[in-house]
């Protein structure tokens, strides 16, 4: 029995040959798969209160985005330029705010795609991390 486990040689080592090939799947959260699907809809209506707090929930969102591993690269890229729409809203509601006043009704007008658009891609990111998790 001795000879036999000497020529298969340290268990370390057939251990660490058997898992090369082998990937490991992270235990996703459900933080983890939500605060997307939040921060990228809310940094339209944050950037109508506050552009700093509009312009962090854009970053976190899509950085959390990235660092999800339930969706595909599709998915990821679908949901980060959907929220295109967000800072040239907070551009444009920057602009309107110095110019008109904080209180414009066209202040809507830029508000609405940047919560719109980010909206629609969260319901999709929503529906495609259900299909690649069952």
């Amino acid at each position: 029995m001795k000879a036999v486990l000497d020529r298969l040689g340290d268990p370390r080592t057939i251990v660490a040959t058997a898992r090369e090939g082998e990937t490991i799947a992270l235990p996703v959260g459900k933080w983890h798969s939500l605060a997307p699907l939040i921060l990228l809809p809310a940094a339209g209506l944050l950037g109508g209160v506050s552009l700093v707090l509009g312009g962090i929930a854009v970053i976190a969102g899509v950085v959390l985005l990235w660092a999800a591993p339930h969706w595909s690269r599709r998915d990821k890229i679908i949901g980060t330029a959907a929220t295109l729409p967000v800072p040239i809203a907070l551009v444009g509601i920057a602009f309107t705010a110095a110019t008109t006043g904080p209180l414009d009704p066209g202040l809507l007008t830029l508000i609405a795609p940047g919560v719109l658009v980010p909206a629609a891609a969260s319901v999709y990111l929503f529906r495609a991390g259900r299909r690649m998790s069952s």
